[in-house]
Parts: structure tokens; C-alpha cells; sequence
């Protein structure tokens, strides 16, 4: 099964309105026995928090590795940039960035789900407690791993299935949670000792960048609490309906927080759920839903953009969807897929499904949105 992307097909983005309410004149207190009246206290404005939330973490991706420096870490020239300037696109980099995580990716050459090569960064702030709670896990991703050798606590593995190397690293440095990977790095030659060297240095250079930093504030999500629709029985037959279906089922839950990305799917904040099909006759075989409480500042940003990850789909347009306010996505008949980012208020609703056809994607998104409003 796909893990959720972000983002496909629909809408028009909607105009952004601001409302703004008057202050009432503050009244005078009464005259004191001198005959000199009391001066009148002044209101405290409120700090109002951004409309956008930005990276918390106090470091910048290229003050940590320079292209030269990574390409040397990954053994190919760097092609592919994302950082604290980048428009996050897929579900995990746009919940990471209303946090305030810091993602980076150094990455080679685009491919389906990834880059031939890469190095990446995630570095969560205020994490420490899902660090810790995770700690017994992080020696099974690539055993043998190596223990304790940078920042607070660290474990690291390297993997050389199928020839090319593989590495993960999970670090706590202060109540920061960083996870580091090295994917594809170097061929047959490349031996595992070096490539924990690489690593090494990876998680070296990071926690000394960190050590003794404060992160910013955090960005409060506006909006009520997240829809039932991920954790209602009822969904599925109204999932079946909405496609024109009649065997889909749920195919999985929220996975637990198991690296500094998917630490920021809070719950409260944030919600996943999917259905599927065996079936080869249905016009529909997927569904994949994702909400992000307050993400809808991500929506007008989309059109024009790219996700990198999902190579057989173009860019990001703006769409129309009945019932929601804004959206924006790309759909392919070719690759059969729709990706689909649209707000319904302050919500951010992420769908991605199949596309059998204009027609039939755009009326499933609509009977979607309308269960999700209703939930």
C-alpha cells in the first residue's frame, strides 16, 4: 500500500479574508480629590502568532552540509534541494513544517518514492519523550547498530541488501529528536565500516550545530477538533457509496511515531485513514485520507508545485471541489492516481485515489468532502 502522499486533484484556491475588529475608546476613571483625573489604563495588545507557521529549529540545512560535502556523504552529485525554504508538499513534510521540524534532503536523481541516492535530515524540536519512548526500537531498523556515539543519546545502523547501502540514525540531542538516513549510498565497494563512518559524521556535525539551542515557539493550529470520519465505523459504507463501490475495507491504522517526521502527527492534530480493494473490476481500488488540524495554509500554495517523491505526477493546479473552500492537486489518468490537497475551513484534508476517469475522481472527491464535513 502507498503511504499517504499529499496531495492531488481539484480546486479553485479561495480569497483569504481577515477580519478585524474595532477597539472601544477606554473611559476615564473619576476625578481623584487633587482634581487631576486617573490616567486611563491602556490595553496590552496580544501577540497574534504568523498566518503561516515556520521551522523552529535554529539551523539552517546548508549550514550543515555544503553540496560538496553531502555528495561526498551520498557518492552522487546533489540534484535536489529541500529545506526550511521549500514549500512542503507531501502530508509528512506539511505536518512537520506547521510543527516547526527542520527537513532536509540532499538528494540525487528523482525517482518513484524517492532519489536514486540521498542524505536527509529530520530535526523535531520539543521531541524528547518520543525519543525516549521509541528507544527500544531503533535497534531493530538496520542491526548491528552502534550505540550512544554523538549528542545525548544516539543508535545507527547500516543495512547492504541488494547491494547498495542503506543507513538510519535516530539522536536525542537536548529535547531535540533528529533521524538522519543514508539511502543507496555508494555500490559494492562501498564497505559498512565506511558507511558508518558517514554516518558518524552526519550525527556528529548535527549535534554540535544543536547543542545549547532554543527553539522557537510553537504554532498554535486554529480550528475545532479534528472530523470523525478516520475513527467512525460508519465511514466505510459511506466510503463504498462515495466511489461507487462495494467491497472496501480499512487496510490500516496510525502507525506509532517511530522518527523525528512522523512525530509531528499529533494526535488531536492530526488523522489518517485507508481503504482498499482486492477487486480488479472496481473502477476504484484505494482510498487514503489524511487531516491536519489548521493546515489549510498550505492549499494556496500548492498550485505550481512539485511533489518530487511521486514522479508520474505533474505539477500542483488549482482545483474546484463542491464543499470545500480552497484546493489543489494533480490527477493522472495515465498513472491512474489523483493526489489532492483542499481545506475545508481551517482544516487541511489530504486524499489521494485512483483516476479512473475526470468525471468519476471529481464526483468521489465531492461525496468525500461532504462525509468529512459531516462527521
Amino acid at each position: 500500500m502507498k503511504r499517504i502522499p499529499l496531495a492531488l486533484a481539484l480546486l479553485a484556491a479561495t480569497a483569504l479574508v481577515l477580519g478585524m475588529s474595532a477597539c472601544a475608546p477606554a473611559a476615564h476613571g473619576a476625578p481623584s480629590s487633587t482634581g487631576h483625573p486617573h490616567a486611563s489604563a491602556k490595553p496590552h495588545p496580544h501577540p497574534t502568532q504568523p498566518a503561516v507557521p515556520t521551522v523552529r529549529v535554529p539551523v539552517k540545512c546548508s549550514g550543515l552540509f555544503a553540496d560538496a560535502a553531502a555528495s561526498a556523504l551520498i557518492d552522487s552529485p546533489i540534484k535536489v534541494h529541500r529545506d526550511a525554504a521549500s514549500i512542503p508538499v507531501n502530508i509528512t513534510d506539511i505536518t512537520q513544517r506547521q510543527y516547526g521540524s527542520l527537513h532536509c534532503i540532499w538528494g540525487g536523481d528523482a525517482q518513484d518514492s524517492g532519489y536514486v541516492a540521498d542524505l536527509q535530515l529530520d530535526i523535531t524540536p520539543d521531541a524528547k519523550a518520543g525519543f525516549v519512548a521509541n528507544l527500544s526500537g531503533f535497534a531493530n531498523e538496520n542491526p548491528p547498530v552502534v550505540t550512544n556515539s554523538a549528542g545525548d543519546q544516539s543508535v545507527y545502523g547500516c543495512d547492504a541488501t541488494g547491494g547498495a547501502l542503506n543507513c538510519v540514525a535516530n539522536m536525542l540531542v537536548g529535547d531535540y529528536w533528529v533521524t538522519a538516513s543514508l539511502t543507496n549510498i555508494g555500490d559494492s565497494t562501498v564497505s559498512e565500516a565506511t558507511a558508518n563512518t558517514r554516518v558518524q559524521q552526519v550525527l556528529t556535525t548535527v549535534a554540535s550545530a544543536l547543542k545549547n539551542t532554543t527553539a522557537g515557539p510553537a504554532w498554535v493550529p486554529p480550528g475545532s477538533a479534528l472530523p470523525t470520519f478516520c475513527s467512525s465505523n460508519a465511514s466505510t459504507a459511506q466510503v463504498n457509496t462515495a466511489l461507487g463501490v462495494s467491497d472496501f475495507a480499512l487496510v490500516g491504522d496510525d502507525q506509532p511515531e517511530t522518527d523525528a517526521a512522523s512525530y509531528a502527527q499529533l494526535s488531536g492534530t492530526y488523522t489518517q485513514c485507508a481503504w482498499g480493494t482486492g477487486s480488479t473490476t472496481e473502477p476504484f481500488t484505494f482510498l487514503e485520507v489524511a487531516m491536519l488540524k489548521g493546515g489549510a495554509w498550505i492549499v494556496p500554495e500548492l498550485p505550481g508545485q512539485t511533489n518530487t517523491e511521486n514522479y508520474m505526477l505533474g505539477t500542483y493546479t488549482a482545483l474546484t471541489v463542491p464543499g470545500a473552500t480552497a484546493a489543489a492537486g494533480n490527477c493522472s489518468l495515465p498513472a491512474n492516481e489523483c493526489e489532492v490537497a483542499l481545506s475545508i475551513g481551517s482544516l487541511l484534508v489530504v486524499v489521494n485515489l485512483d483516476d479512473p476517469s475526470t468525471a468519476q475522481s471529481s464526483a468521489a472527491l465531492a461525496s468525500i468532502v461532504a462525509d468529512i464535513k459531516a462527521s
